[in-house]
């Protein structure tokens, strides 16, 4: 009973809304079957391994050599970082999931442009990334986070109100935010075992529930996925 009910827990808490939204809208972008899909920071292949398995022709990138090693070990097109930059290769479609938030803003700025001088003219940049919440810094390489308005206002088409000038452009196409139950943060029994332990995940698992019965009406909004188009001007 008790390693079903926290199966029940963990099932409850670890929903993956995002990654069908992702997968979508990143499909989305592929009309052409041909299209070439690229999976900046691409981790353990969380996008880059269903996209693969439905047909994409998707290269993943990550600074990690080791898990470049485990893709490619998984069959997965994966690349490391020193690879991809003496490669040309160009892209109708780049995502950037959960990677924006973890860069100082002048270092992203100029990530950002120079992994868009390799995206096509009217092509699409998918960004997924978290917004503010107070379990945003539980990730000790989150910097900062970065809400949309923050990437229109330095990349949208004409001129930008920051002391950054890119050599891209940006239309915004399409935004989704992700909500998620309310968690209980700040208390001792969640970093450690303690008679409080057992209350919060209860508390936790009955916001989860409202959260799910609500279809996401009680809870947070804490993310959001961002469609752009490359600026052929």
């Amino acid at each position: 009973m008790k390693r079903y009910l926290k199966s029940l827990y963990v099932s409850l808490i670890s929903h993956d809304f995002e990654l069908q939204e992702l997968l979508r809208r990143v499909e989305s972008c592929c009309a052409d079957p041909e299209a070439q899909v690229l999976d900046l920071g691409c981790g353990h292949g969380r996008l880059l391994r269903p996209l693969t398995e439905r047909g994409r022709k998707v290269t993943g990138v990550d600074e990690n050599e080791s898990i470049v090693a485990s893709n490619r070990q998984s069959g997965l097109n994966c690349l490391s970082t020193a690879e991809f930059a003496r490669s040309e290769a160009m892209f109708d479609v780049i995502v950037m999931s959960h990677l924006v938030e973890h860069f100082a803003p002048e270092a992203l700025l100029g990530f950002m442009d120079r992994q868009l001088d390799r995206l096509r003219p009217g092509g699409s940049l998918v960004i997924a990334t978290p917004l503010s919440s107070p379990y945003f810094y539980d990730d000790l390489d989150h910097v900062r986070p970065y809400p949309p308005g923050s990437i229109q206002m330095v990349f949208a088409p004409g001129v930008p109100q920051t002391r950054f000038r890119p050599r891209n452009r940006l239309v915004l196409r399409d935004l989704w935010f992700r909500r998620a139950h309310f968690r209980p943060v700040s208390f001792r029994g969640r970093q450690m075992k303690s008679w409080t332990t057992m209350p919060l995940a209860a508390i936790e698992s009955a916001s989860a529930i409202a959260f799910h019965l609500s279809f996401g009406l009680i809870g947070r909004t804490d993310g959001w996925i961002g469609v752009f188009e490359k600026n052929p001007g």
